[in-house]
């Protein structure tokens, strides 16, 4: 089964795919990593910073934490943080038997600027997915 594919933009946003104005499709598993890593997953109270609602869908059943890094400062405290938000986030594959282990690595990539590199063990191979700047992502994206 296909679904529509969806594509970060340089601004970081994500959008439907289109292939000279029709849509694009592909297998689904990316579609997943970036709905559950680029929704925000609703959170408590006691995990806000000032003044922040507490966005996200009320079931917390889905999306993840990372939307709490925005205003985070580049230490490696917050590259842990979006690793453990990340794999967190990525646990039902593994618990749904769509992938046997999700792993997440962080990194500055320059000045300010986090890589988030997945990667996705399935019984036919590995996956890997790279999302830079996921501010913006987290800005401009899926919610």
């Amino acid at each position: 089964m296909s679904d529509i594919a969806l594509k970060q933009d340089d601004s970081g946003a994500f959008d439907i795919s289109l292939d000279r104005g029709d849509l694009t499709t592909h297998s689904g598993l990316e579609n997943a990593v970036i709905l559950s890593l680029f929704t925000d997953l609703r959170v408590d109270d006691d995990e806000l910073l000032d003044g922040d609602d507490k966005r996200g869908w009320w079931s917390r059943i889905f999306g993840s934490r990372l939307w709490l890094l925005e205003r985070a400062t580049t230490t490696k405290e917050t590259l842990d943080r979006a690793e453990y938000y990340s794999t967190e986030a990525l646990q039902w594959l593994i618990d749904d038997g769509v992938a046997s282990a999700v792993a997440a690595h962080a990194e500055w990539s320059r000045d300010g600027v986090m890589l988030l590199v997945i990667e996705i063990v399935k019984p036919n191979g590995t996956a890997t997915f790279k999302f830079e700047d996921i501010w913006s992502a987290q800005l401009n994206g899926v919610y």
